[in-house]
């Protein structure tokens, strides 16, 4: 099963006919695409009736993959830390307390008991890094969602090379059930994410990014922010070979775009749809 859909479905340009109410256009989104990524809680816990509006407007099958509130994810700094490489995230960042983690899973619940949430996708910063602390981070965040599907997208390298670190990091997701997510970005440096093509979980996930080095510092360190880029046809057909790797062990692929939807990053979408269709993509191999 191989879901395609935005982050957010209020600002696509050209998407939705004239005159839909801002009420209506999760319904006429959930007619095109069957998932989506909701940012808005990397800002703020909504409350349970916003979280049943959501819900209540998708069909059976839809899923919703929810960005963690941000605090959670070490987002918050200490006073006077800035954004730094340099240190370690235990000596910048504000751990938060138990109690927000019950807070939002609670905010939750609509989307859990309707079989519509996709996962909590835990995005941390650039400054967690790989470390002990990290590690038992990690433990403490499956401890507290127990239950919940997580996704995590981790953008430090270090998490990732050398290999023997890889497959500490792959074991370490595998033993507490969280999904890695292929993260397809370019980071400050212009190099990219290490990202390693793999399933840990029951959801292959795969959030698209773009592909511009400027775009870095505006997306890197916060999960609200979406950049400017359309895909090409070439790296269309990259991604569904990465899809279609991901999809032979997962029970379902859902790829989120966050970049703008613009009316052509709409049809690069469905063009990605295409692709993936198991007749398009079979003859691609060919």
């Amino acid at each position: 099963m191989i879901g395609i859909g935005f982050a957010g479905w209020q600002k696509m340009e050209g998407f939705y006919p004239p005159r839909t109410r801002v009420s209506e256009m999760l319904s006429v989104y959930a007619e095109q695409f069957d998932v989506v990524e909701v940012r808005s809680t990397f800002q703020g816990i909504p409350s349970v009736a916003r979280v049943s509006e959501w819900a209540e407007s998708v069909p059976g099958g839809f899923r919703f993959h929810v960005i963690a509130f941000g605090g959670l994810t070490l987002h918050q700094l200490r006073p006077g830390q800035s954004e730094s490489l340099s240190k370690s995230w235990v000596d910048v960042a504000v751990s938060p307390p138990d109690d927000i983690f019950s807070e939002f899973i609670n905010a939750m619940a609509p989307l859990i008991d309707s079989n519509k949430l996709g996962s909590v996708i835990l995005q941390f910063p650039p400054w967690f890094e790989s470390s002990m602390e990290s590690i038992a981070y990690l433990a403490r965040c499956r401890d507290l969602m127990r239950g919940v599907p997580l996704g995590v997208e981790l953008r430090n390298n270090s998490w990732f090379t050398p290999s023997s670190r890889l497959d500490h990091t792959l074991d370490r997701l595998i033993d507490y059930e969280m999904g890695i997510v292929v993260a397809d970005l370019v980071i400050g440096d212009g190099s990219t994410l290490d990202v390693p093509k793999e399933i840990t979980s029951e959801i292959g996930l795969i959030r698209l990014h773009g592909r511009l080095t400027e775009d870095w510092k505006r997306i890197g360190s916060n999960a609200a922010v979406t950049a400017h880029y359309e895909y090409r046809e070439d790296e269309l057909w990259e991604l569904a070979g990465i899809i279609g790797s991901l999809g032979e062990y997962a029970e379902k692929v859902d790829v989120l775009f966050g970049v703008d939807a613009s009316e052509n990053a709409i049809s690069v979408a469905n063009r990605l749809i295409e692709i993936v269709d198991a007749e398009a993509f079979s003859e691609g191999l060919k």
